[in-house]
């Protein structure tokens, strides 16, 4: 089958107006409009994003948040003084109870 007569009847079976198929046809005003207003979006956004990164590696952190330190030594410290001071509270109620 020839690739003409396979896009004529393809244009029958589907009945699309036959500007759909003219590619070469210029786009509507909504259309470039929509495109505009995407484009400048995404440029707003990825300037956003850029300011956002360089505030964080610029700016001063907190005072409280200087010296936070998220590694899991200072976190396993912090539990085993808890526990200390439970067990110790333990041995005294049991000293007590004697």
């Amino acid at each position: 089958m020839n690739s003409e007569i396979q896009t004529k009847l393809e244009k029958q079976i589907i009945d699309l107006p036959a500007d759909f198929w003219d590619l070469d046809a210029p786009d509507s005003q909504f259309r470039q409009i929509f495109d505009q207003v995407v484009y400048y979006g995404l440029v707003i956004g990825a300037i956003f994003q850029v300011v956002c990164l360089l505030a964080l590696l610029v700016l001063p952190a907190h005072q409280e948040e200087k010296y936070f330190s998220a590694d899991t030594q200072s976190y396993k410290q912090a539990n085993s003084v808890n526990l200390d001071s439970g067990s110790k509270k333990q041995v005294k109620d049991n000293k007590k109870r004697r």
